[in-house]
């Protein structure tokens, strides 16, 4: 029971970085402190759930390793004076990082954000995972890995995620009606209380509370 509590504990604090981070980076396109328009307690509901696919996938690729080392546990012999594997991993991860600031220094563009937020986490990883505490607690290295390497993926990229969906939001064109009348206002959100309007002649956010509405609809195309 006490494992499962700690479990849920840590996967609750897990949640509520990653849905802050979804949340500052969408916001903060529109100029806009989310805060100020909802409770911290309403912070899963509006920040998980935009990345839940992306974490779906991430998991799908990593839980088949997980279990493969849970079914044929094995511990690294690192005192091999054959070959040194903490090395090994020290070098590849700092090789990893080094490589990936060149190309964030000297490439743009898309190329650029992907290895950022993919390739980066993983160097990361590899200098991380040799931690004593890491080791303390995930003593199999793949299952180390796994599990580091999951955090860090989903942590570098539920900011740009908000980010980019919300430039998305500002440049599509769809009609939205308020209470029947067609509006120059595009969507951007909706909260218990407010939503949430882009002009994009204007550069410009609009927002209404709910109770002054009587229904409003969008296109989703």
């Amino acid at each position: 029971m006490e494992k499962i509590q700690k479990f849920i504990l840590i996967s609750t604090v897990i949640g509520m970085v990653l849905s802050l981070l979804y949340l500052f980076g969408f916001w903060q396109a529109f100029n806009i402190n989310i805060l100020n328009y909802i409770t911290l307690a309403d912070v899963l509901k509006y920040g998980l759930y935009p990345i839940s696919t992306f974490v779906v996938l991430v998991l799908l690729i990593y839980v088949p390793l997980v279990i493969i080392e849970g079914a044929f546990p094995h511990k690294e012999d690192e005192n091999s004076p054959e070959i040194d594997y903490r090395k090994i991993r020290v070098w590849s991860g700092g090789l990893l990082v080094f490589f990936v600031i060149l190309v964030a220094l000297f490439i743009n563009g898309y190329i650029k954000f992907m290895t950022i937020t993919m390739l980066l986490p993983f160097g990361v990883t590899l200098i991380l995972m040799n931690l004593p505490s890491f080791k303390k607690n995930f003593p199999y290295a793949l299952y180390r890995f796994c599990i580091i390497s999951i955090s860090l993926v989903l942590v570098f990229n539920s900011f740009p995620m908000g980010n980019n969906v919300a430039e998305i939001r500002k440049n599509k064109n769809q009609q939205l009606k308020i209470d029947g009348e067609i509006s120059k206002y595009t969507y951007i959100d909706v909260t218990d209380k407010y939503l949430f309007l882009w002009n994009k002649e204007t550069n410009s956010v609009k927002v209404m509370k709910l109770e002054n509405i009587s229904s409003f609809e969008f296109s989703v195309d």
